[in-house]
């Protein structure tokens, strides 16, 4: 009987130093890991279209204007509406700012010909099952008109 409980004990101790070994192997890995963004465009056929032929050329990252507010001082076409996500992977990573987000709404609409995001809505940071937190953001990308488009 006693080699009966040794023998369990054992067993037992070889598991949770097996468990242990596994747990630190994965948060070593998980402190690899950076922080991840999403973009997510919404352009219409009218809007690629329009937005193909009359706005070629991309407007580069660091000038695109952005605003939480509308431009009325300013005719211009809308491009689509875009949407941005930026978690944090790890509890080491930095938390997800307006900055962060505010960098990959310009990205995305500097990818689409955009001059400007308006009406920019941020969402609230929060941690779900997949991040230690995340924050979304929403704009809606625009191109001005030239002064001679009317």
């Amino acid at each position: 009987m006693k080699t009966g409980f040794r023998f369990l004990g054992d067993f037992m101790a070889l598991s949770i130093r097996h468990a242990a070994c596994l747990i630190m192997a994965g948060a070593l890995l998980a402190g690899c890991a950076s922080h991840r963004a999403y973009t997510y465009a919404d352009r219409t056929a009218a809007g690629n279209a329009a937005a193909d032929a009359k706005y070629p050329t991309r407007t580069q990252v660091h000038n695109i204007i952005l605003t939480e507010g509308d431009i009325t001082d300013r005719d211009y076409v809308v491009l689509g509406d875009i949407t941005a996500n930026v978690a944090k992977n790890t509890l080491f990573d930095p938390d997800p700012t307006r900055e962060m987000i505010d960098k990959e709404l310009k990205k995305q609409a500097s990818a689409m010909g955009a001059d400007a995001v308006i009406l920019v809505r941020y969402g609230s940071v929060g941690v779900t099952l997949m991040s230690w937190g995340e924050l979304d953001g929403k704009g809606r990308a625009v191109a001005f008109k030239a002064d001679n488009e009317g």
